[in-house]
């Protein structure tokens, strides 16, 4: 008897994941649309292509731009509130409550929402 009796996990997250990473990155490589069957290599055209449009280069500049932005707050906002949340005043736990709602709140959102529709009296699906 074999030690693994069904295939791991890995192989599920290839699939979900990777499979569907690597079909992009070909067809990036491609000349490929919707409404066509013939697949042809394109090489580094359609990059070529890309990175010589300006509306493309505007917006990869804004991404980016946007996204070391929104990082540097982050991470200076939550090291400031982690730092004053270190410390012991009061009201220090209600705090701490209010800033793990939005966290916790969808979690027993969808626990009563599936309770709601296994009921056997009340159900939806009834």
């Amino acid at each position: 008897m074999g030690v693994l009796a069904s295939p791991p996990a890995v192989t599920y997250i290839f699939l979900l994941i990777g499979f569907p990473l690597l079909l992009s990155i070909y067809y990036s490589f491609s000349h490929i649309s919707v409404g066509r069957r013939d697949l042809s290599f394109a090489a580094l055209a359609n990059f070529r292509a890309l990175f010589s449009d300006q509306v493309f280069l505007q917006i990869l500049r804004n991404t980016v731009l946007i996204t070391v932005a929104v990082l540097v707050v982050v991470l200076v906002l939550a090291t400031v509130l982690a730092t004053a949340l270190a410390e012991r005043f009061r009201g220090r736990t209600v705090i701490r409550y209010l800033l793990l709602l939005p966290w916790a709140a969808p979690v027993v959102m969808s626990t009563i929402a599936w309770k709601w529709v296994f009921d056997s009296q009340y159900s939806v699906v009834n």
